[in-house]
């Protein structure tokens, strides 16, 4: 009996430490698995914020290299309009250097920039004896001259019509034969025709 009850005691004393260690060691296991998840969570935010990084460094590269075509495609665009110009002021340079001596230069002067379309600066109004005496001739109605825009210093071709068309002074009109727009001409200026009639 005393036998039994010894070994009851026994018992009594390992559940009491069981109870003690059980929990114990519940609580250390959960720890492990908090630092575990907590490095793991690291981890893995280091390895989104990297290839984000990476991510963002190809995307920036693929837009400098777009930025360096785009550059490049401007340039080419700039130095395509440059030799354009180049051309067409060469062109014009060699028609003056290939008038005649006797050909007239005529100072016409612009009277009004009105138009029966209703644009300013478009057109420009003269009187049509100015050219009729420079030239000796009153047949040069709708033909194309080259003339000198002395307000801009602009050298280019312009039609001419010996007919008024809504202009408040002057008997003729005229504009850029291309290029055309309003604001281009003031009253008061001059032009000179350096060539032409041309058909």
């Amino acid at each position: 009996m005393e036998d039994l009850k010894a070994e009851v005691s026994s018992l009594r004393t390992e559940v009491k430490y069981l109870k003690i260690i059980i929990p114990s060691a519940c609580g250390f296991v959960a720890l492990l698995l908090l630092i575990f998840w907590g490095v793991e969570r690291n981890n893995i935010g280091e390895r989104v914020s990297e290839a984000l990084n990476e991510h963002a460094v190809s995307q920036a590269l693929q837009d400098i290299e777009q930025s360096k075509l785009s550059a490049e495609q401007h340039l080419s665009d700039i130095e395509q309009l440059h030799q354009s110009s180049k051309n067409k002021a060469q062109s014009l340079i060699n028609e003056i250097k290939s008038i005649k001596q006797e050909s007239p230069w005529s100072v016409v002067e612009i009277l009004s920039v009105d138009h029966s379309s209703g644009t300013k600066g478009q057109y420009f109004n003269f009187d049509v004896h100015v050219i009729d005496d420079a030239l000796g001739h009153p047949n040069w109605h709708d033909k194309v001259f080259l003339i000198l825009d002395t307000n801009t210093q602009k050298l280019d071709r312009a039609i001419l019509w010996r007919s008024k068309n809504g202009g408040s002074i002057g008997d003729g009109h005229g504009r850029w034969n291309s290029g055309a727009s309003p604001n281009q001409w003031s009253a008061g200026k001059s032009l000179v025709i350096l060539s032409g009639p041309q058909a």
